[in-house]
């Protein structure tokens, strides 16, 4: 009996693993950026996943150098 309850939660969990494994894959690629514009005293943040040959993400990483100078 308890050899079936393991074979279920392992079918059970090796299928999960493999329906959300695209999402995870996708995830571990990106980077999480937070964006916070001010626009007349309002800030408006979003938040972002960019890949790191995202032309954004060229553009945030320039903005970061030239804060740190």
């Amino acid at each position: 009996m308890e050899a079936h309850v393991a074979l279920l939660l392992v079918v059970i969990v090796s299928i999960a693993v493999a329906y959300l494994m695209p999402l995870i894959v996708q995830r571990l690629k990106t980077r999480k950026v937070k964006i916070v514009v001010d626009a007349g005293g309002a800030p408006s943040t979003s938040i972002v996943y960019l890949y790191p040959d995202d032309p954004l993400w060229k553009a945030i990483e320039h903005h970061k150098r030239s804060k740190s100078v």
